[in-house]
């Protein structure tokens, strides 16, 4: 690396109060952390995991609040989530919680994101896919061949005409190699 590269150089981490919240500040790394207890020092708070994202519980006035870190780090450290807006994960990595990663951003941009970053469920990794990659590349091979008609091939897959249609049109699936022909 460069003398200049500015990646080389460590960033300080800047904390702040959680308004609201005596006793717990953010860093702008993503970590929480916590002043309540008996003992005068802070603590990093580890929180949970909850789909892949860190969670942590605040608790002020004998209530309690969950908060994901990420929201909590954005509504700290940029404001209040416009309306309209989600936090995103630049990186697509859930837990770097930091701000040079996150952004309010809309839920289109999220979903590009997840699509860039490859973390968007397609095909088969879908929970709510009815076939395999194999299933829909022999599907493919059968319309291409013109052995089975639409018709068939959704009788044959157990799935409907549309989908079928959606299929080999390459509306859908795209990401199972095969040439869509006839459509």
């Amino acid at each position: 690396m460069s003398e200049h590269d500015s990646s080389a150089v460590p960033r300080a981490v800047e904390y702040r109060e959680i308004q609201g919240f005596p006793g717990y500040r953010v860093g702008s790394d993503g970590t929480v952390w916590s002043q309540r207890r008996t003992y005068p020092v802070w603590r990093k708070l580890a929180g949970d995991i909850v789909s892949g994202y860190r969670r942590v519980v605040l608790y002020a006035d004998g209530s309690k609040r969950r908060w994901f870190v990420h929201r909590l780090v954005l509504e700290v450290f940029v404001g209040p989530c416009p309306e309209g807006m989600e936090a995103c994960h630049g990186t697509g990595i859930k837990l770097d919680n930091s701000t040079s990663n996150l952004r309010w951003d809309t839920s289109t941009e999220n979903n590009l994101d997840r699509i860039r970053h490859g973390t968007m469920p397609t095909g088969e990794s879908s929970g709510a896919s009815k076939l395999t990659d194999d299933e829909v590349m022999r599907m493919k091979s059968l319309w291409m061949s013109e052995w089975l008609g639409k018709s068939e091939l959704a009788l044959l897959f157990g799935v409907t005409y549309q989908q079928v249609n959606n299929i080999v049109s390459g509306k859908h699936w795209r990401h199972v190699e095969g040439e869509v022909l006839h459509v």
